[in-house]
């Protein structure tokens, strides 16, 4: 039975985690270096009508609260790859979001 709940908290955790995941488009050439770790974050002009700002807003205020994840495509949607918000950053017009790139290259 314990296999059975820890299999059910994993599935409850990962469908959390994509709950809380916010996507953007890359284009290729930053996409393979925020993709392998040479950049690990993406600056975005801010849309105040674009929820996705208004959820990185809270994210600001309460990074340690809970694990968000940010999910990178490239602009023509072949390829993906999510990372563990570490810090979002918030200057004049822009939004800076940092990630974590997994230590041993797996993806998330």
């Amino acid at each position: 039975m314990k296999t059975q709940d820890h299999k059910l908290s994993e599935k409850t955790l990962m469908e959390e985690k994509m709950n809380r995941m916010i996507e953007f488009k890359s284009e290729r050439k930053y996409y393979d270096l925020e993709r392998w770790g040479f950049k690990s974050n993406t600056v975005r002009e801010v849309d105040l009508n674009d929820d996705r700002f208004i959820e990185l807003w809270k994210v600001s205020k309460h990074i340690d609260d809970a694990q968000n994840i940010i999910k990178i495509q490239t602009t023509d949607k072949t390829e993906w790859f999510a990372r563990d918000i570490t810090n979002v950053t918030f200057w004049k017009n822009l939004c800076i979001i940092s990630w974590k790139h997994p230590d041993n290259k797996d993806e998330i």
